[in-house]
């Protein structure tokens, strides 16, 4: 129950994050939603770690530089 609620309040923050005097960027809304699951015992950090994919990161990485170079 806490991870769901913590995933509702990861997307309402990027949401709104945008609305106010507070300007949140989207890097700290998940760090904030990754450390709340870590520090709560949503998944260990063990599991945290073998759950990263290499392959999704290197092609997000690609695109970003091919974006950027647009």
């Amino acid at each position: 129950m806490i991870s769901l609620l913590v995933l509702l309040i990861v997307f309402l923050l990027v949401a709104v994050r945008q609305i106010g005097k507070l300007k949140l960027e989207i890097w700290h809304i998940m760090t904030f939603g990754a450390m709340t699951c870590l520090l709560t015992s949503q998944i260990t950090p063990i599991d945290a770690l073998k759950s990263i994919n290499l392959d999704v990161i290197l092609f997000l990485f690609g695109m970003f530089v091919i974006g950027v170079g647009l």
